[in-house]
């Protein structure tokens, strides 16, 4: 009878304080795919996008970012890869036909488009975002300032969709999510963007976990007294 009564009470315990830790994941509600407003649904062509910013590139080409011209080469008649229902094409013009490729202000070079989400409120070690990407030309994906390792290295990366997934290098409250893109230098007009499709979970402490985490300690120590005066009457 003691030893059932003892296993019930270190089982009772055991759940008190896993109930404590527990939490629930949501979505990061301010991390935004490309060409979406801020309900995130797909803006027109040649609309701004101010979820992300031209923090670095060449010439004039920044540093605000505008929803491509699906009208125009590359997006129609071209090599890019289409738009998605979620996420749309985004660069320094919206007719990316007026982008030259020579010349004393042409638009080869690295461009930084910067965005930005905030985990207040989030347990940021549990933070993962999924998508995928395209860009023209070659990109790389940092995190906080940190190359994620994430990206693609050759000239036609714009044909196709890649996936992208980040499970480390989140921190608290405001981060910084970058793609360093490289647009190569050619003879004749030179277009440049990228498209990115993201979606981001992170898990939100319990309001009641500080709470049951203090009640599962004062109980626990309650407890441990009750079953040693109950263990000295039973010898």
């Amino acid at each position: 009878m003691l030893k059932a009564l003892v296993g019930r009470y270190y089982l009772a315990a055991a759940l008190l304080v896993l109930s404590a830790g527990m939490a629930r994941a949501d979505q990061i509600t301010t991390l935004y795919s490309t060409g979406v407003d801020g309900s995130g649904n797909v803006l027109a062509d040649g609309a701004q996008d101010t979820h992300y910013t031209l923090t670095s590139y060449p010439g004039t080409f920044g540093p605000n970012t505008f929803v491509a011209d699906t009208t125009k080469y590359p997006l129609s008649g071209g090599p890019w890869v289409g738009n998605l229902s979620n996420a749309k094409w985004i660069g320094p013009v919206a007719d990316q036909t007026t982008i030259p490729g020579s010349g004393a202000n042409n638009g080869s070079g690295y461009y930084t488009y910067e965005t930005t989400f905030d985990l207040t409120g989030f347990d940021f070690t549990t933070a993962h975002i999924t998508g995928q990407y395209s860009s023209d030309n070659s990109v790389e994906i940092y995190l906080n300032g940190v190359d994620t390792g994430i990206g693609q290295n050759y000239e036609t990366v714009f044909k196709s969709l890649h996936s992208l997934d980040i499970t480390s290098g989140f921190i608290a409250g405001i981060n910084t999510l970058q793609f360093v893109v490289y647009n190569i230098p050619i003879n004749s007009n030179n277009p440049t963007g990228i498209i990115a499709q993201l979606s981001g979970t992170a898990a939100v402490p319990e309001p009641a976990s500080a709470s049951l985490g203090l009640i599962a300690i004062v109980g626990g120590l309650a407890g441990r007294k009750w079953l040693r005066r109950l263990i000295r009457r039973q010898s």
